[in-house]
């Protein structure tokens, strides 16, 4: 989608720290440049174009809990997207 700077997790992922920065299911959003290059990606190459990044910036924006509930995820998201309201001011 033009212009969206969403990506969903479609698999976990574990890093070398035993971190999990990309979980199944996780919403994240990535920075204006990255997006930017993604979108000339896909005109030069099509639907399934390959990004080669350095290093992908993410922030979660929505965390799909099934144990927690619809209400939980939405307070998640809200403050989240209080969060980044008040950083890009």
């Amino acid at each position: 989608m033009c212009r969206d700077r969403s990506i969903l997790g479609l698999r976990t992922i574990q890093d070398s720290k035993d971190r999990y920065p990309i979980v199944t299911g996780g919403v994240y959003v990535t920075t204006k440049e990255i997006t930017k290059q993604a979108e000339e990606t896909h005109k030069e190459q099509g639907k399934w174009a390959r990004l080669y990044l350095d290093k992908l910036l993410l922030f979660p924006m929505e965390i799909v809990l099934k144990e927690e509930g619809f209400e939980r995820v939405r307070e998640y998201a809200t403050t989240l997207k209080g969060i980044r309201e008040r950083l890009e001011k």
